[in-house]
């Protein structure tokens, strides 16, 4: 079973914001495998199904951003997920230009705090990750705090970038799901972005 996390805060209050692009991108996920609609389910919204012969989770916790670890080691736990060869967590990363993508196998947290809780609760940065790049014109020019602008609704224009990050980023993980190498993958990824 794989399980893949979309990293985010709960409430409509935080929905289209930068910090919920994880969020977004299992929806889109969850849209495109035909699953049902997330339920709740302990500390997240879980949905679950079958997609080219693996059983699949997805989730979004409910734990808001600086405790998704709680969520991710609740499910890791009731499922018995291999950490490093099933888990996926999507995570916005202002560290990446917006609109590109970096998919890994392994890493720090970064600035991110729900990666930072992820790693705390599972005891290891070996997981697989999709890093949705937000870093914006007024992030780098340094005319928001970074707690303002993650917290901040994603103006149109870079909404669209965003939304054809999410795309590409969505068919990276069910070409991984299907069997393709991962450097093959990364190295698609990166050359389109």
């Amino acid at each position: 079973m794989f399980a893949i996390i979309g990293l985010g805060n709960p409430g409509r209050k935080y929905a289209d914001t930068y910090h919920n692009v994880g969020f977004m991108t299992v929806d889109k996920l969850r849209e495109e495998l035909g699953f049902k609609p997330f339920k709740a389910d302990g500390k997240s919204h879980v949905t679950r199904g079958y997609w080219e012969g693996n059983e699949i989770l997805l989730l979004k916790p409910d734990t808001f951003m600086n405790a998704s670890g709680e969520a991710a080691r609740e499910i890791v736990n009731k499922h018995n997920i291999d950490v490093e060869r099933e888990l996926i967590v999507i995570y916005d990363d202002v560290d990446v230009d917006i609109g590109k993508l970096r998919f890994r196998e392994e890493g720090s947290a970064g600035t991110h705090n729900g990666m930072r809780s992820v790693i705390k609760e599972l005891g290891t940065q070996k997981f697989l990750r999709m890093r949705v790049g937000t870093r914006a014109k007024a992030l780098s020019d340094g005319e928001t705090a970074l707690i303002d602008f993650v917290l901040s609704k994603i103006p149109f224009e870079e909404r669209l970038l965003i939304d054809g990050a999410i795309e590409r980023a969505v068919e990276g993980i069910k070409k991984y799901l299907s069997g393709v190498d991962m450097m093959r993958i990364t190295e698609k990824l990166n050359r389109v972005d």
